[in-house]
């Protein structure tokens, strides 16, 4: 038998006669999603897109290192032999000559893969910049001079380890200034005037040393060191 109205109830109400009230079931709307988007979320919509884009971006970079890397040891083992003839040119035998040629190799590789390098007058004058500083720094860490093949070492009074160092320190700043002032004119001049090839000199001097006008001295000296100035701050500091 099915109970009417008055014994369910109607409603939250009980019913009259206290029978016991079924329970009501009413559909619910779904619940809301919170709208606010939290910090450094990023949609679903974008997220593979993002991942896309980054993964892209390291394989770039990936493929550009390794790309420079083949070119710089290309270079490094198409010049062995003549950076190695040029070391044993100077006078160098081993093991000095391979301790030589290993520095320079290593500072040519740091200086080639800075961010933005570019050649000037082409890797042998880099080559030759490079062993010029290996050589200074050699020369320091073993406290002597470089000894003429053939010769016997003389003793030499300890102040003439100084005069040693500004030496090799012109030598360097020469093959620095082959690979950055390409102008053999400009170079010259500049040698000169700032005494990387003796005792400074003036104007009027290099005009005279080199048969040319005072005013085209003034003139190539400026356009030397406003090259010079355009380079690197820590490119600089191989001048002083």
């Amino acid at each position: 038998m099915t109970a009417g109205p008055a014994e369910r109830g109607f409603g939250d109400q009980p019913p009259p006669n206290g029978g016991e009230v079924q329970p009501t079931f009413r559909a619910q709307a779904e619940p809301e999603m919170p709208s606010t988007v939290l910090p450094h979320q990023v949609p679903y919509g974008n997220a593979s897109t993002a991942l896309a884009a980054g993964a892209a971006a390291v394989d770039e970079a990936t493929f550009a290192a390794q790309r420079l890397h083949q070119e710089i040891s290309q270079e490094l083992l198409d010049h062995r032999e003549w950076l190695r003839g040029v070391i044993y040119g100077e006078g160098y035998r081993e093991p000095d000559l391979s301790t030589l040629d290993s520095d320079t190799q290593v500072r040519y590789y740091s200086a080639r893969s800075k961010p933005g390098f570019t050649f000037r007058v082409g890797p042998k004058a880099l080559f030759r910049w490079c062993f010029g500083k290996a050589r200074l720094d050699f020369h320091r860490r073993e406290g002597r001079q470089p000894e003429p093949v053939g010769e016997l070492p003389e003793p030499r009074p300890a102040t003439e380890e100084s005069e040693a160092d500004r030496v090799l320190q012109r030598e360097a700043i020469k093959a620095f200034l082959e690979t950055h002032l390409p102008d053999e004119e400009e170079r010259a001049v500049y040698l000169l005037a700032h005494g990387w090839t003796g005792e400074p000199m003036t104007q009027t001097a290099i005009a005279e040393k080199l048969d040319i006008d005072r005013k085209t001295v003034a003139k190539r000296l400026k356009r030397a060191e406003k090259h010079l100035k355009s380079l690197p701050a820590e490119m600089l500091d191989a001048l002083r």
